[in-house]
């Protein structure tokens, strides 16, 4: 009788082709239990809802900020230093006169240019262009109006807008904030309950970029100049303090701890 002897590598093969069908079959189970794993864990992983809240606080300012430019060009350096000297000592006399603080008031800031024309001819120097910049507090609001026209008397001709403020600005903006904290839990409330699913703790928290104060409903109304004792009077409106937040809650079963 004739036994017919398989190569090594043949018998290798085939012991080992059992353990291989194995293998594959044990590969194809694992490759289906993180899924089934992850879902068991978080069941609600992806089910979550996102509502960003807006917070708001509007209170009276109790402080200003004013900012001038005394200017004045002459061909003569000392004159035109001279002239906008005079505007800059006129008009901090009047803010003494009404109790401005020395500390309140800076007169620091001082330019001096060069000022050329350019007609067909060539460049033309036309003068020294002096400035001083003014910048002041003001912390009684009723004084706004008259260092206003105290500026205009001194001759100083660029006046720019005052920047309205509150000494408290920190306090509002955090009452703000929570403002928007809590409208968010709001609406999602509002929201998980119109569908009926339970509401869970919130995954994560954050703030949104705002503009922060606006000044609102500010107007300056001023007697009719024609009026030698005109003053002028400065409705201040209100400061609006703005705050916004991105907030995510789990929803559904399985949510975890429920917002109260």
């Amino acid at each position: 009788m004739t036994h017919a002897t398989l190569p090594p590598h043949r018998i290798v093969h085939h012991a080992l082709r059992p353990l291989v069908a194995l293998l594959a079959a044990t590969a194809l189970s694992l490759a289906a239990l993180p899924a089934s794993a992850e879902s068991a864990e978080t069941p609600n992983a992806r089910h979550v809802i996102t509502v960003e809240g807006h917070g708001e606080v509007r209170v009276a300012p109790d402080e200003a900020r004013l900012s001038m430019t005394a200017q004045y060009t002459d061909k003569d350096l000392d004159a035109a230093q001279g002239r906008v000297n005079a505007m800059v000592n006129a008009f901090s006399a009047k803010a003494k006169a009404l109790g401005i603080p020395a500390n309140d008031l800076s007169t620091a800031a001082y330019s001096v240019t060069s000022e050329y024309s350019y007609p067909k001819e060539g460049r033309k120097f036309e003068g020294y262009q002096v400035s001083r910049g003014i910048q002041l507090t003001i912390r009684d609001l009723a004084n706004l109006g008259p260092l206003m026209q105290a500026a205009s008397a001194a001759g100083i001709p660029s006046v720019s807008p005052p920047e309205l403020l509150n000494s408290e600005a920190p306090r509002y903006r955090l009452e703000a904030l929570r403002g928007a904290a809590r409208d968010a839990r709001a609406q999602a409330t509002a929201l998980a309950a119109a569908m009926d699913i339970p509401l869970g703790a919130v995954r994560s928290l954050t703030t949104v970029e705002n503009p922060g104060a606006q000044p609102i409903l500010m107007r300056a109304m001023a007697a009719p100049s024609a009026a030698p004792d005109a003053s002028m009077h400065v409705g201040v409106g209100l400061i609006e303090y703005n705050a916004r937040v991105r907030a995510v809650f789990s929803i559904g079963s399985g949510a975890g701890a429920r917002v109260q």
